[in-house]
């Protein structure tokens, strides 16, 4: 039940952040800010995917029993490790943010 939620989470950030990204795709550019809000809701996203990756794989084979706290620790790792992948990827991959004038 709790990676049914997980997955849950991760599709609906994933649905948001596209959408958000679709959005700003057809400006000429994107500002600092557009993608900063795209980049953190989409790696919000797969930080989900994975946590609830990262949790199955820990505690595969073993009984209820036996799953311990490394498992909780494995989950938050796996969000860590994505989530930063998934930032660097889009930083790769999205245009440049361009300087916004305040006046």
């Amino acid at each position: 039940m709790i990676i049914f939620i997980m997955w849950a989470v991760a599709a609906a950030a994933l649905a948001i952040g596209g959408a958000t990204a679709r959005e700003f795709l057809t400006s000429d550019h994107w500002n600092q800010k557009e993608t900063g809000i795209a980049v953190s809701i989409l790696a919000v996203g797969y930080g989900v995917i994975g946590r609830a990756l990262a949790t199955i794989l820990s505690s595969a084979g073993l009984s209820p029993d036996d799953v311990s706290d490394a498992s909780v620790g494995a989950g938050l790792l796996g969000f860590l490790g994505f989530f930063v992948a998934a930032i660097l990827a889009y930083i790769k991959v999205l245009p440049r943010g361009k300087m916004e004038s305040l006046g």
